[in-house]
């Protein structure tokens, strides 16, 4: 039996495929949801439902951000609540180098702990510092560069 769809879409330079934006940032935190649910969120990240329920847990989807020269960059931003986590994957691309890691965070609403691991660095360059802190109930994921010139891409694999 062929595969059934309920829509095919297929964007051309003349008509594009739209997901229209929530008015917030982050994943749906209200509501039931089912298993494929797409969502895009305030800061343009798609979102997949990946387990059912209410909310239901998502995983969000990866986006690039152009980093300038300096200290406390905010790149992603993951509301927390007790006993709360986030881990997203990123991507540091400049014009010679690329590294790639995992940074993983946890809160309880007064500390935050985190790690960055599984770093994999190509090239000469001196690589962006990644720190996670807890601001106006959030885990931020910050970024402090020592030169202009690098895009990081953020995929946060999970929150909760």
């Amino acid at each position: 039996m062929p595969a059934r769809h309920f829509a095919d879409l297929a964007g051309t330079r003349r008509s594009q495929f739209r997901v229209r934006p929530d008015a917030a940032p982050g994943p749906p935190t209200t509501g039931a949801h089912l298993i494929g649910e797409i969502h895009m969120d305030a800061l343009g990240v798609l979102w997949t439902c990946i387990i059912a329920g209410t909310p239901g847990s998502w995983q969000g989807g990866k986006r690039s951000v152009a980093l300038g020269n300096g200290a406390g960059q905010v790149v992603d931003t993951s509301p927390a609540t007790t006993r709360s986590s986030a881990v997203w994957d990123i991507t540091f691309i400049n014009a010679t180098s690329t590294e790639y890691s995992r940074v993983s965070a946890s809160t309880d609403l007064t500390d935050v702990t985190y790690n960055q691991s599984s770093i994999v660095a190509q090239g000469p360059a001196t690589f962006p510092v990644v720190a996670v802190d807890l601001s106006a109930g959030s885990l931020r994921l910050i970024v402090d560069t020592v030169a202009a010139g690098w895009t990081v891409f953020v995929e946060r694999r999970h929150h909760g």
